[in-house]
């Protein structure tokens, strides 16, 4: 287990180091495509659980979970 604490930390060490020596404009293309991928990202899950949920679970799950504000 003790191996595993060492190799996330050395990641995440190189992540910041990378991330440090990053131009602005890189920071800035780098913020901007994690958007995309992530709003790519919830539209297939959005589209899969439309899909193969069936209607009963989905009322199930909406008795149970208030409604949110849309964004």
């Amino acid at each position: 287990m003790k191996w595993l604490f060492i190799t996330v930390a050395g990641l995440a060490a190189y992540a910041a180091c990378k991330y440090s020596r990053m131009s602005e404009e890189e920071k800035q293309d780098l913020g901007k495509n994690l958007k995309e991928k992530g709003k790519n990202l919830k539209e297939k899950g959005k589209k899969l659980y439309d899909e193969y949920v069936p209607d009963n679970l989905k009322n199930m799950v909406a008795g149970l979970i208030p409604a949110l504000p849309a964004h």
